[in-house]
């Protein structure tokens, strides 16, 4: 029975195991049929399995359906459908049937397929829940405790894991989902980390609501679910551009609130007016600068798209733009009342004269003084800048007192102007300086300071003391000279009433006293010695007569010569070589510095007159009228005025009889004389003068020269493109009405467009004196004119920053070359002014030797070895000669030749100069030592170890040749590359000048650190108002300085043409600023400049030749000195050691000098041969490595 039911088991699967019908049939198969139900399970399996999910997204709650199905499949039925596991059963019990009979076996591919994506199917739906509630569970989390980077990370990491997924599955539906969610997460994470910016603000969520098109509440209960349900991934770009302008915004409250804070701190500062309880402003550069940037952030935040687009912002903006610019407005409002009001106070409320002269306008100020004393006395109540500044009222209040203040300016102005037109020096007087002169005018005591920048050379007074009490009074009985020269007043000067009419007493007596002693000294040259007359009168008046005698000595020769004496100009030789030598014997005595600078200006006098005799005898001159004598400048005695005439050809010009002191005379040459007889032609023709040639050729001083032999005042202006057409309007009404002469020096740096405005000034003046006018419209102001007006310039061609003159302008000046002029004439005169015998040979010596270092020497920029170069030697080796009368005048010549030039030479020329000066002087250099001031040289040493520097001997040489240096040049150049020790050598001088009882004070300027208006001041264009500089607030106050011995003006700084050719008049023998403003400061005996720089590539040869130079070169200092100091800083370490009861000190350190420094060095200085263009500093190299070490 069982056999038989087996057989049909076998038969039935038999039936079952045929080959199967086609697919298109198993929908019709029967039941029975094994393959057919395996088919039907199959198709069924594939059609309830969960490869995917009802309403396409994962939920948790799709996951237990999945799994219910997932376990019915694997071991349950599904609608009657057994399961897999059932079915997989089956299909191994018929496969052993069919491997029984023999029979094909089959494989059931599709059932093993539906087993395996069972299976597969199960790890993807567990990795579906472990998405899946993973997700759940972070939309749960806060909003305010999300960490989307460790999010981010989890996901990542779950991406991953679903990639090791078989790859089966990634055809499922289900995989699509997962994968889509969990890149839907990695989009979304970085979108709520942005979202989650501190910048977001309830306006940005009201953004991405309309832009997600969903509602939310953004309260504490708000979590990651919340925000993920909006589907952030599918408006990725929308919501960057929104966090992106939360972002900005949030960028510009934090600006719009540091501008908040930082304004909120700042607060303006009262301080008490000197001597008064009247509180000045000071505004501090914190406000300045924090005004100039704020403003300048909110002009860049108002054009910003987020400001724009957001009312708030835009508001805030203004607003602060309206407060700054408040607060910018006010201040500078303020700062100029401030400044107008303590200028016009000392004047208004100091000066009962200008009360007087300006009732009106002293009731303005009354009134605006009581305002602005009122508004100080309540400023300081609020301080904040902001509010103070936006106080209700308190812009138009300074407005008004800005306008009132003008006002009273304009008539201050307006008033000076009609003082300057009655005292026409005032010109040429700074306006602080004339508004003093004019306040303190009833007290001629405190005017003395101003008198040397009204006259040519009187800087102070003498006044008759008071019968009873012993001061002085008001009437002046003479006047002092610059170099300290007393020439008494023909009778009292008042010193009276308004200050410019008895200066212009003074300017009467002056001249009077001049023409007074003049009468004196004519009868008197002939009664007594010549040798004691000269010490009985001014410098001035000695000069003029003793040229009035020879002039007339030399026309009574040629009268004589035509009576038949052939031998009178010959016995006028004689005489003229017989003064001369009576004068070197004079001048070799024992002298006072005043008569020594007399007789030394005498004697070249005196020089000229023998050579133009001598001149005469050579070219066989017969009468008179030749022009080689003609020529000349002769001083007579006009028969009419009885008063000095200077004649020159046909020019006849009277002597003005200006003071001019004691200031010496330039060495005459033929040059000289031609060039007098042009610019003498020149005022005859009524023309201007325009002396030309390069540098060191003695333009300006030939003109300055010149203005003194007629007894002219000269202005000596240096022209720069800051002078504008008003300022030399200005100059031209001065010189016009005093009659006085006008030198423009560097004439052709003043811009073109100002030049041809200067031309039309100028030709104004000369029709006047054409039309021989005593008053003349000029810039419509009606003005006096004195005929001895006369204006030069002087030019450099081809400098750079120079321009060419317009033809209009070139036709008012008669031109005048300045070649080079004889330099041997020069020495031998100079040489024999200064009491040298042997002045002809030692004068030849002299130029041989300057034209031999200027052939043979190396053409360095700072080399000069012309004539400023040539007359400071001299110089020297005039002081030299007084000094040690032991030595012969070789000798002398010879120690002032090496000592004054070798400073200056590089390491490379000076072996060359030495064996230049040894042929020159065979034998005799061994034989001079050095000058050495012993005492001072000790102090040097000590300065430099109070310093931490080496008393190294090339150093203290250095030191010592800048002494001497400045005794002779008030400007000099300190020249040498970085690290040489420039500022070491100034620094020890300064020190070891100080402790040997000479005050010495310096004041350093970087030249290149600011503008040029900065550096020197400026006028302002519109409202004419002086805006001071660096340069002339330190001259200023070191000029007005009588207590410092030494005064020094540093500037540390490149030089090139810009700035520094605004200091030519300073530099040469003018000592001189003049500024754009017309004002004049001195260059006191006290002041020096020192310009310490590595090279002088930019300089033009003006300005190589007006200083002095010392180079320090390279291996002069070296890198020695700076180890050697740094050892001695070292802290001596000792180490103690006991040795037989016995304490052993050792030093370390010592032998660093002989092995680290060498090690160090040597093989940076091998590599740094094989480097191009490569020149290192060993001092900075050296200084370096011992900071290391």
């Amino acid at each position: 029975m069982e056999l038989g039911l087996a057989s049909a088991e076998l038969v039935q699967a038999f039936e079952c195991v045929k080959p199967p019908v086609s697919a298109c049939d198993w929908d019709y198969a029967p039941p029975s049929c094994a393959l057919c139900c395996l088919s039907l399970c199959c198709r069924f399996f594939l059609k309830r399995a969960p490869f995917t999910v009802a309403g396409g997204a994962l939920a948790v709650d799709a996951l237990r359906p999945a799994y219910q199905v997932l376990d019915a499949f694997h071991h349950s039925s599904v609608e009657n459908y057994p399961s897999v596991t059932t079915i997989t059963a089956e299909s191994k019990h018929l496969q052993e049937f069919q491997d029984l009979f023999e029979l094909y076996v089959s494989d059931y591919l599709v059932l093993q397929r539906c087993s395996e994506e069972l299976l597969y199917l199960k790890s993807l739906w567990d990795m579906v829940g472990a998405v899946v509630y993973t997700f759940a569970d972070w939309y749960k989390t806060p909003w305010d405790k999300i960490n989307v980077d460790n999010l981010i990370e989890e996901t990542k990491k779950m991406a991953k894991d679903v990639k090791t997924l078989n790859k089966a599955v990634r055809n499922y539906e289900v995989y699509r989902l997962l994968e889509e969610s969990l890149k839907a997460m990695l989009t979304s994470l970085p979108l709520v980390q942005d979202l989650h910016h501190p910048a977001m603000r309830d306006r940005h969520w009201k953004m991405l609501m309309q832009t997600t098109g969903k509602q939310f509440t953004m309260d504490e209960k708000f979590c990651l679910g919340d925000l993920l349900a909006l589907e952030l991934h599918n408006y990725v770009d929308a919501c960057s551009e929104i966090v992106d302008r939360a972002q900005k915004e949030l960028n510009i409250e934090k600006q719009i609130k540091k501008i908040e804070d930082t304004w909120a701190v700042l607060s303006l500062v009262f301080t008490p007016l000197a001597d008064s309880d009247i509180m000045q402003l000071q505004i501090e550069d914190a406000i300045t600068e924090a005004l100039e940037n704020d403003n300048l952030q909110l002009q860049n935040m108002s054009g910003q798209k987020y400001v724009q687009l957001n009312p708030m912002f835009q508001d805030a903006v203004a607003n602060w733009q309206k407060k700054l610019g408040m607060v910018d407005s006010v201040l500078s409002t303020w700062n100029d009342v401030q400044k107008k009001w303590q200028a016009l106070e000392s004047i208004f409320v100091g000066s009962a004269d200008i009360r007087v002269q300006l009732p009106d306008d002293s009731k303005r100020f009354d009134v605006i003084n009581a305002d602005y004393q009122d508004l100080m006395r309540t400023a300081a109540d609020v301080t904040n800048v902001v509010e103070a500044c936006n106080t209700e009222g308190r812009q138009e209040r300074l407005e008004n007192m800005l306008t009132q203040l003008e006002l009273c300016e304009k008539a201050l102005q307006d008033y000076l102007e009609t003082k300057r037109i009655a005292f026409p020096r005032f010109y040429f007087v700074a306006p602080a300086d004339l508004l003093d002169i004019l306040s303190k005018g009833s007290n001629p005591q405190l005017i003395l300071r101003h008198l040397s920048k009204c006259f040519d050379n009187v800087h102070n007074l003498s006044f008759k003391p008071h019968e009873i009490t012993g001061e002085p009074t008001k009437a002046a009985i003479g006047m002092h000279s610059g170099e300290g020269e007393y020439v008494e007043f023909a009778s009292d000067c008042a010193c009276e009433g308004p200050v410019e009419n008895w200066l212009q007493n003074v300017v009467d007596s002056m001249k009077a006293a001049i023409q007074a002693e003049f009468k004196r000294a004519v009868p008197m040259y002939d009664e007594m010695p010549r040798t004691s007359w000269i010490f009985k009168y001014s410098a001035q008046n000695t000069i003029v007569v003793s040229r009035t005698f020879f002039t007339q000595e030399v026309n009574e020769a040629f009268d004589e010569l035509e009576e038949g004496n052939e031998d009178a100009l010959k016995t006028e030789y004689e005489r003229q070589v017989n003064q001369l030598a009576g004068l070197i014997e004079l001048i070799n005595g024992e002298l006072t510095k005043l008569d020594r600078k007399k007789l030394i200006t005498l004697c070249t006098v005196d020089v000229h007159a023998r050579d133009v005799v001598q001149r005469l005898i050579d070219e066989r001159v017969e009468n008179a009228s030749c022009f080689q004598w003609q020529s000349q400048m002769r001083y007579i005695i006009n028969e009419k005025t009885k008063l000095s005439q200077v004649n020159v050809s046909d020019a006849e010009i009277a002597y003005n009889y200006e003071y001019i002191g004691n200031c010496g005379c330039l060495c005459i040459t033929p040059l000289t004389d031609r060039c007098y007889i042009t610019l003498t032609q020149a005022q005859r023709l009524v023309l201007g003068g325009a002396p030309a040639g390069p540098a060191g050729t003695g333009k300006t001083e030939t003109v300055k020269d010149l203005a003194r032999n007629v007894g002219v005042q000269c202005y000596v202006f240096n022209c720069s493109d800051q002078m504008d057409y008003k300022a030399m309007g200005q100059i031209y009404k001065g010189l016009a009405q005093t009659g006085a002469w006008g030198c423009f020096d560097e004439f052709n740096r003043i811009p073109v467009a100002v030049l041809s405005v200067c031309s039309t000034q100028y030709k104004t003046v000369l029709d006047a004196l054409r039309g021989r006018k005593e008053r003349f419209m000029f810039e419509d102001v009606e003005i006096s004119l004195k005929p001895s007006v006369m204006a030069f310039i002087t030019m450099n061609p081809g400098y750079p920053g120079r321009a060419e003159l317009p033809e209009s302008l070139k036709a008012l000046f008669r031109p005048v070359s300045m070649v080079v002029p004889d330099l041997g004439l020069i020495c031998e005169i100079m040489l024999m002014a200064e009491g040298f015998q042997l002045s002809k040979i030692l004068s030849r010596k002299f130029v041989i030797l300057y034209k031999l270092c200027e052939d043979l020497l190396s053409k360095s920029k700072h080399y000069d070895w012309k004539l400023r170069a040539i007359k400071t030697t001299l110089y020297v080796a005039g002081g030299m000669k007084r000094a040690a009368p032991e030595l012969t005048e070789d000798k002398v010549l010879l120690r002032a030749l090496r000592d004054f030039n070798l400073g200056k030479l590089t390491s490379d020329d000076t072996s060359i100069f030495l064996g230049l000066l040894n042929d020159l002087f065979p034998k005799t250099l061994e034989l001079v030592p050095r000058a050495v001031e012993k005492d001072f040289e000790a102090k040097v040493k000590e300065a430099a170890t109070e310093l931490g520097y080496q008393s190294d001997e090339t150093f203290c040489l250095k030191i010592s040749q800048l002494r001497e240096l400045f005794v002779v040049r008030w400007s000099v150049f300190l020249l040498g590359p970085s690290g040489c020790g420039k500022t070491a050598i100034w620094r020890t001088l300064m020190k070891a000048q100080n402790n040997a009882g000479e005050k010495t004070v310096y004041k350093p300027i970087n030249p290149k650190a600011v503008t040029r208006n900065e550096l020197y001041g400026f006028l302002h264009p519109t409202t004419r108002e002086w805006k001071e500089g660096l340069v002339s607030v330190t001259f200023r106050d070191m000029a007005n300085n009588s207590t410092n011995k030494h005064q020094w003006i540093v500037l540390d700084g490149d030089i090139d043409a810009e700035w520094i050719e605004s200091m030519n008049t300073v530099m040469d023998d003018n000592k001189m600023l003049t500024l754009a403003s017309n004002e004049r400061i001195p260059l006191t005996p006290s002041m020096r400049l020192l310009l310490e720089i590595n090279h002088m590539n930019h300089c033009s040869p003006a300005t190589v030749s007006r200083g002095g130079v010392i180079f320090v070169n390279a291996v002069d200092v070296g890198w020695k000195p700076v180890v050697d100091s740094w050892i001695e800083k070292l802290e001596v370490r000792t180490l103690y050691r006991w040795s037989g009861g016995c304490q052993v000190e050792c030093v370390v350190g010592w032998n660093v000098e002989r092995t680290v420094i060498p090690s160090v060095l040597y093989p940076l200085q091998t590599a740094y041969l094989h480097m191009a263009h490569c020149k290192p500093c060993w001092v900075h190299v050296c200084t370096a490595w011992c900071e290391v070490l």
